[in-house]
């Protein structure tokens, strides 16, 4: 049995999706793809995915609801946010609520690499409270705890 870390990528660009998988299953990893979210459940249980790459083609709100999803179904799943350079804000708040990292595009496929092998190497400083349950319980604001 395989026991190499999986990644799976989400996005809308299938060339996009099939070039990083192939990048990443270079280095060593398992990789999947897909551009349905009705798809996410499953893949983040069957593969199962140890880390989850949201795309830059996905809208914002796209990227909560994925996140949401893939965490509803695997809570320990880590979650990378790829941006391209300025298409958000790498500090903004809806999106820092959601993933673990954010991670500008870069033309060097190593630096994905690199930042996929540093994901999966550091422990979450605190759990990311997404489901609405917890946020009500805490005053209506999603917070991390410790």
């Amino acid at each position: 049995m395989d026991t190499s870390p999986t990644i799976l990528f989400y996005g809308h660009d299938e060339l996009l999706l099939m070039t990083r998988r192939r990048i990443l299953e270079g280095a060593g990893f398992r990789a999947g793809v897909t551009s349905q979210m009705m798809e996410i459940p499953r893949l983040v249980r069957e593969l199962p995915a140890d880390l989850v790459v949201l795309c830059h083609s996905l809208s914002r709100t796209e990227c909560v609801a994925a996140a949401l999803v893939a965490k509803n179904h695997r809570p320990d799943v880590r979650m990378l946010l790829m941006v391209a350079d300025g298409f958000f804000l790498e500090r903004d708040y809806a999106m820092s609520e959601v993933a673990d990292d954010i991670f500008t595009l870069s033309l060097e496929p190593e630096n994905l690499v690199a930042k996929v092998r540093s994901m999966l190497k550091d422990q979450p400083q605190g759990r990311v409270m997404l489901f609405p349950e917890e946020a009500q319980m805490r005053g209506s604001r999603l917070a991390r705890t410790s």
